[in-house]
């Protein structure tokens, strides 16, 4: 299954077509307060798209093929919650 993950400004590296990505959530509750500890939710997720430049200023989000049983690791997330960074 192919799911969009916003990521907020400044923490897309460059990302190519195929490759394998680990992706972390950082709770926070109102994206101002200090965040909780990162943690993996999704190991070797693989990239589907991605752009082909990043502005560091502005959010951006990459396309990932996840496993059905890890997608809902993804969907259930509150995004008006969570800081999403792709390491």
């Amino acid at each position: 299954r192919v799911v969009s993950v916003a990521i907020r400004a400044g923490r897309l590296p460059s990302l190519q077509h195929g490759q394998r990505v680990d992706v972390w959530m950082t709770p926070s509750s109102d994206g101002a307060q200090v965040p909780g500890p990162s943690e993996l939710v999704v190991p070797g997720a693989v990239v589907v798209a991605a752009p082909e430049s990043v502005d560091a200023l502005t959010e951006s989000a990459v396309s990932l093929a996840l496993a059905d049983k890890t997608t809902g690791a993804i969907l259930t997330v509150d995004g008006g919650n969570i800081a999403a960074a792709v390491r």
